[in-house]
């Protein structure tokens, strides 16, 4: 892969080497005229900074679920932004902390159009859940053991990016630098089954310190009718802290839910021609590497895509798409004597070789405009799948899909909007069993604006996914089941009113319905065979939202705005024989959850740049089935302002 990097840079360098060289002399000639002509003077843009401070109150009564993303503790928060453009710079400076768990910074930078460089970074924290695991009986195969009851769970995860880029003056060539950096920190829970012959399940706490990086650095030019870009990124994952567990299993003790390290590295050649023109043509090559540092199991992976668009007249235009991708898995056969150093494991234990594959992906599109007001596209696709050591996993070896489908963009009448689309999709025998033979989805759309006080949206999509049979693996023989049947509904509907020239109110309303009916087997080791099927179970969830908006102007200076919304949402689980009869609890089966969100804020703008604001937040979490998770949280935010 380096030689591969290595002869991808130099035909980058060679080749700018000789345009850049015609280039020169094109100039040479060039720069005689140009001495004549006025040089653009860059305006002088006065320096702009703004500060902020601000006080946040938190108050939370129940379940942290009502503020799953927010730290709940009141703090000191603060933010400033500072823009210059003393030419030939360019600087921008912004940041906004609501506390130490929370806050978002953006620095960018330019020297003339030579150096651009651009960090953003962004900090959250996320509360989790402490499950409460339910014992299902007074049988001592199904007991609980619950080591963490009282802990709280929340895990603050940090996000930066960094970019930098060189350009070779009066040359379109580039060479960049990026980063992303991820950390995690914090605790969360840990469940798992903690006995072979018992169904004894345990929740514990676990540590969370993970970090990952991924640094790349790449090049760009034309090269002719042609621009490349080549690059090449290493990524690495560590885990810090806990990154396995384990567990007495019948006297021995033994890893469980190992989060392995990783490393890998991704090069990339991409090419495309100009997009003027009739004929538009682009090409990406990737090769990515992935190992597993504990296990030592590779992952290889190869992408290869090519695109190409074919405008004969100004009303119709041909897009051919072609995808490959290979994968290349590579384990290791057995898992060792003292595996990761656990002397228990006194025996080699066979692992399953890994499946690899072929994917290959065709599409074509055709794109008309028979009048100004109408556009139809029709596209076909065909994908291929082929596997190997699928017969160790009992998947069909090769799977084929069909995709075809159609849309319109149109204006019925003047301002009423019409967008329209459906898609048809026939497979040959799919791998796994949420994979259909067949679906079909559908969207529909309806934009319309008869006044200008006044705008709608109307929004209405589906999928409707079928299977015939599905399979289920029980001590290594395929057991077969009934089809699987799946309905996805989606509504949604806007309003929106200008009421005056400072007064705007929105309205919507959002409806979803999921369904999915298909057999499932139970394992059950005292009968023979050893599973239980449980024909047609049905699984339905369903939710309605319910929002406005409010945005008022009362004068120049004074902005206020409301937001408010209302969800409610339930699923429903229908087992049959034999969970029916065991003594599962309705909330075990069923959810049903009502949330409101409101939003008010004000800001006021003083004489002499100072402004002040305030922002109050209310969240009611209610489970019906579960009280225990019902929360309200108050979050008001007063901000004091200066502009300079």
């Amino acid at each position: 892969m380096k030689r591969i990097l290595i002869l991808l840079f130099s035909i980058l360098v060679i080749f700018n080497n000789v345009i850049f060289a015609e280039e020169i002399e094109k100039n040479e000639t060039e720069d005689e005229i140009q001495e004549e002509l006025s040089i653009y003077q860059f305006p002088d843009i006065k320096p702009e900074f703004r500060g902020f401070m601000r006080y946040r109150f938190i108050d939370l009564s129940g379940s942290e679920r009502a503020g799953e993303f927010e730290y709940l503790h009141s703090s000191i928060a603060g933010s400033g932004l500072f823009i210059a453009f003393p030419f030939p710079h360019r600087l921008h400076l912004e940041l906004d902390v609501l506390n130490k768990n929370d806050f978002f910074g953006d620095v960018r930078y330019a020297y003339k159009d030579t150096i651009l460089f651009r960090g953003l970074t962004r900090k959250v924290f996320h509360n989790l859940d402490n499950v409460t695991l339910v014992d299902s009986g007074t049988s001592d195969l199904y007991t609980v053991d619950r080591e963490d009851a009282g802990e709280k769970y929340g895990i603050e995860k940090s996000m930066s990016k960094l970019f930098l880029r060189f350009k070779m003056p009066q040359f379109p060539f580039h060479i960049y630098l990026n980063g992303n950096f991820i950390t995690k920190n914090g605790t969360q829970q840990q469940r798992f089954l903690a006995n072979y012959g018992s169904r004894d399940r345990k929740s514990t706490k676990r540590e969370i310190d993970w970090n990952s990086t991924d640094i790349g650095i790449g090049a760009n030019s034309h090269l002719g009718p042609v621009e490349m870009d080549v690059s090449h990124s290493e990524k690495r994952l560590e885990i810090n802290k806990e990154n396995i567990m384990e567990n007495s299993y019948d006297g021995r003790i033994l890893p469980h839910n190992l989060m392995p390290e990783i490393k890998g590295s991704t090069t990339s050649l991409k090419l495309h021609t100009a997009y003027t023109g009739r004929l538009v043509a682009a090409a990406t090559l990737s090769w990515i590497d992935r190992e597993n540092m504990d296990s030592k199991a590779k992952a290889g992976y190869f992408i290869g895509a090519g695109d190409m668009t074919y405008m004969p007249h100004e009303r119709l235009t041909f897009f051919v798409k072609y995808r490959h991708k290979k994968t290349d898995m590579d384990n290791p056969d057995s898992i060792p004597v003292n595996y990761l150093g656990y002397s228990d494991y006194t025996s080699s234990i066979t692992v399953k070789p890994s499946i690899s594959s072929n994917v290959d992906r065709l599409s074509s599109t055709v794109r008309y405009r028979p009048i100004n007001r109408l556009t139809l596209n029709a596209e076909y696709i065909y994908e291929r799948t082929e596997r190997d050591n699928s017969d160790e996993w009992k998947l069909s070896r090769v799977t084929t899909r069909n995709i075809l489908s159609f849309s319109l963009n149109t204006s019925i009448i003047k301002k009423l909007n019409l967008r329209a689309k459906y898609t048809h999709q026939e497979a040959d025998a799919p791998a796994y069993n949420n994979q259909p033979d067949s679906s079909d989805e559908g969207k529909v759309s309806l934009s319309w604006s008869p006044l200008k006080w006044t705008s709608a949206l109307l929004s209405y999509s589906f999928i409707k996914e079928n299977r015939d049979k599905i399979y289920y693996i029980d001590e290594g023989v395929q057991v077969t089941a009934n089809n699987r049947e799946r309905r996805l509904d989606r509504l949604l509907g806007s309003i929106s009113f200008i009421v005056f020239d400072n007064l705007t109110i929105t309205t919507s309303y959002y409806y979803l319905r999921n369904k999915t009916e298909q057999d499932l087997l139970y394992d059950n080791t005292d009968l023979n065979p050893g599973y239980h099927t449980d024909s047609g179970v049905l699984y339905k969830d369903s939710s309605h939202t319910y929002a406005a908006n409010v945005n008022y102007i009362p004068k120049k200076n004074i902005n206020l705005n409301a937001d408010v919304s209302h969800t409610e949402g339930k699923g429903n689980f229908y087992p049959g024989n034999p969970l029916s009869a065991t003594s599962l609890s309705e909330s075990e089966t069923n959810l049903k959850i009502r949330e409101t969100n409101c939003v008010v804020r004000g800001d006021y703008e003083f004489k002499k740049g100072w402004g002040l604001g305030v922002k109050y937040k209310y969240v009611d979490y209610n489970d019906l089935l579960n009280n225990s998770n019902d929360g309200i949280l108050h979050v008001l935010l007063v901000a004091i302002s200066k502009k300079w």
